[in-house]
């Protein structure tokens, strides 16, 4: 993992491992920058990247791909700085592929959490004084979530602050003793008061009538720190305005060198009576400072990770729980007498794991009517105890069921799948989708295509007429759809697909879907079966809760997914003249993060398959409040045939070059290091 720690004027990168490490970056631990944060990263990420690629290698640490980033920006809460970590946030996400943004953090609260349990951070009042820069910050943190946090940056207070008055001293002090500095003279000084690490003496050297004089002013220490913190006292009022009496004051945190001062901690004890509540931890330079702020803010991610990895183990348990329940149901609810005993019982079950009471009911109610359901039904619980089935099976339902696996038993349905139904009043659910039974356009072709992946583009045939075939050995293509139009309806055929695709609706629900189907004589083959399989799990792991599982039906298998809006990469490009550009310079902010976006949609894959092309990638835009255009990817091409990433990659590098020209694309490339 990787930290950027950002000052006001100043960028640390820090690395978790065995301890937290800072990068040496140039010859500092620092980088200075200038301008906004967001034109800060954009310089600098890519030679921290580097810095941190080597510290890796050199280290034997584990490496990540994406790079996860953490990000601490300065405290300041204004209007202008929160504008500018929303823009460097963004930027983050759309132009740098090559990292995973985590979390943010600012660096008061950083510090806090480093040191103080979480409790005691929000219930108390604590104050926060940072001079990592040339002046002081003062952050306080109100243990009342009414009021905001409070912060302002003291120019009374610093470093810039206090070398000026060591240096008014300086020169006062050879004034009397008979020398009048000039420019040159005064130039020296400031640049050994830069670069002072301690010792009392500060020297100049002055030409009179050719003559070499050295004037040298003896500083005490003490008065050189005491200078240095002169404007201590303007946090009298400052802390007595915003806390009215320092009793209400729980912690007070010094982040920085600076306030490795007697003076200044003597002050903050005696006079503004702060003893036993001040935290210094690691002050004695800046840079063990930055490594405790950062200690924090690893600390943070590792519990993000953590919290999201319970998250998902929750839902995977809760996952089997249904499924394990729905089961339940099928199997033991066969006694008509007991409907209302297995309410009472399953009801309360569901609800304790999330399944809505309509559907338990439903369910309970359908099986125990087993005779009466149709044979899409029977289909769909294939794999199940065979005591739920009726005593007069339909013969192709004894077959699924013997030839079954569980993977085929559909997902439990929640909540948000409900939807009405004007011919039953059953719950919306995978189920309950292919329940319904209406006429279709009568529809016959070939289940088997050449292994190509899916493709949507203007062009593709819409079938308003039925399509003549030839029959299989056993069960006729055309019989087989024709059986599918009592539950299907079709819009348009994709061709030159892996199976049959098309675009259409479930009977009495108007949500558009994109139909993926085997018929039934092609399921039969154990190879064609296991692609089919195959090609199911690659797109589940991309579509996620937008896909169905696999239905088993009298016509063969199938499973749909939500329909995609957008335009073919292809066309995109050509549309708005991307391909007419000559340089990089000639693109727009959106184009290029059209070609990053693509970019980290394929990199972000945990998998990877063949045939990619401009086709099979779609984009949609929309444009947002400010008028930005957000753009989105989509892929609609994923085969079964796999390949690795990087032959992926490859082939996402030849569709970039087709559609812009080599050498547009190879300025790109160089430019964004892909």
């Amino acid at each position: 993992m990787l930290c950027i720690i950002f000052t006001k004027k100043k960028a640390f990168a820090a690395i978790y491992g065995e301890k937290i490490e800072l990068l040496p970056l140039s010859n500092e631990t620092y980088i200075s920058y200038s301008g906004t944060l967001r034109e800060a990263l954009e310089a600098q990420l890519p030679s921290i990247s580097v810095k941190y690629s080597q510290h890796v290698l050199k280290t034997g640490k584990k490496t990540f791909d994406p790079i996860p980033l953490i990000i601490v920006f300065p405290t300041d809460n204004s209007d202008e700085q929160l504008k500018q970590e929303k823009k460097a946030k963004q930027w983050i996400k759309s132009f740098a592929p090559g990292f995973r943004l985590v979390h943010t953090d600012n660096l008061a609260t950083a510090y806090i959490r480093t040191i103080l349990s979480e409790k005691e951070t929000i219930n108390n009042d604590i104050v926060v004084l940072e001079a990592l820069d040339d002046y002081v910050n003062l952050y306080i943190h109100y243990g009342d979530k009414t009021k905001k946090g409070y912060y302002k940056t003291i120019k009374e207070l610093g470093w810039q602050e206090g070398k000026k008055l060591v240096l008014e001293k300086l020169v006062t002090t050879l004034a009397q003793e008979g020398f009048i500095l000039n420019e040159e003279d005064e130039a020296a000084l400031v640049s050994q008061l830069e670069h002072h690490k301690g010792g009392n003496d500060f020297i100049i050297r002055k030409k009179t009538a050719g003559v070499a004089i050295d004037a040298k002013v003896h500083l005490p220490d003490s008065s050189y720190k005491d200078l240095i913190c002169k404007g201590r006292s303007s946090l009298d009022e400052l802390l007595n305005i915003n806390l009215k009496t320092n009793n209400y004051i729980y912690k007070v945190f010094l982040i920085g060198k600076y306030f490795d001062n007697p003076f200044f901690l003597n002050y903050l004890c005696d006079h503004l009576n702060l003893q036993g509540k001040l935290i210094s931890k690691n002050i004695s330079t800046n840079e063990q400072a930055i490594a405790t702020l950062a200690s924090g803010v690893f600390k943070k991610t590792i519990d993000i990770y953590a919290a999201k990895k319970a998250k998902s183990l929750a839902k995977r348990q809760q996952k089997k729980r249904r499924k394990q329940l729905l089961k339940e149901i099928l199997d033991v609810c066969t006694d008509r007498t007991k409907f209302k005993e297995y309410n009472s019982i399953y009801i309360k079950k569901g609800a304790a794991i999330g399944i809505p009471k309509s559907v338990i009911l439903w369910l309970i109610k359908e099986n125990l009517s087993a005779d009466e359901l149709p044979d899409p039904f029977i289909d769909n619980i294939e794999g199940l105890p065979a005591s739920i089935q009726t005593t007069k099976p339909p013969e192709h339902t004894k077959e699924a069921v013997k030839a079954s696996s569980s993977s085929d038993i559909e997902k439990a349905p929640t909540d948000t799948e409900k939807q009405k139904n004007t011919h039953t009043p059953t719950p919306q659910s995978q189920v309950d989708e292919v329940k319904t039974s209406q006429q279709i356009n009568r529809l016959a072709t070939s289940t088997t295509a050449n292994i190509k992946p899916e493709i949507q583009k203007e062009t593709q045939k819409v079938v308003d007429t039925p399509l003549e075939t030839k029959p299989s050995k056993k069960t006729s293509n055309k019989k087989a759809l024709a059986e599918m139009g009592q539950y299907l309806s079709i819009e348009k055929m994709y061709s030159d697909t892996e199976f049959m695709l098309f675009k259409g609706k479930l009977k009495g629900n108007e949500k558009l879907r994109v139909f993926r189907i085997i018929l039934a004589d092609d399921a039969k083959d154990k190879n064609e079966m296991k692609r089919f399989r195959s090609l199911h799990d690659l797109e589940s792991s991309y579509y996620n809760d937008k896909i169905s599982s696999i239905y088993t039906m009298s016509f063969g298998r199938f499973y749909h997914r939500d329909f995609i809006q957008g335009t073919t990469l292809r066309n995109y490009i050509t549309q708005n003249g991307i391909n007419q550009k000559q340089g990089v310079t000639d693109l727009k902010t959106d184009e290029l993060q059209l070609i990053l976006a693509l970019w980290k949609e394929i990199n972000g894959l945990n998998f990877a398959c063949k045939n990619l092309n401009e086709d099979t990638i779609l984009v949609s835009t929309k444009r947002k409040w400010n008028l930005k255009k957000e753009i989105n990817i989509h892929l609609v091409g994923i085969s079964s045939a796999t390949c690795s990433m990087g032959e992926m990659q490859e082939e996402l590098h030849q569709i970039f070059e087709r559609q812009l020209g080599k050498e547009l694309y190879q300025q790109i490339r160089q430019k964004f290091k892909l």
